[in-house]
């Protein structure tokens, strides 16, 4: 699944994909490094509850 919407990102000129997921869900991680995903250490997320 991740492959065919990476696919369908390019064929529609996407240049870059984001994802995130919990710090502790290292088995998502491992999944997405696997497939080629870098780890992107340059930005924080931050989030509002309102």
């Amino acid at each position: 699944m991740m492959e065919a919407a990476t696919q369908l990102a390019r064929e529609h000129g996407v240049a870059r994909l984001i994802l995130m997921t919990q710090i502790e869900n290292e088995r998502a991680q491992h999944l997405y490094e696997s497939l080629g995903w870098q780890r992107n250490t340059a930005f924080y997320g931050y989030l509002l509850d309102i």
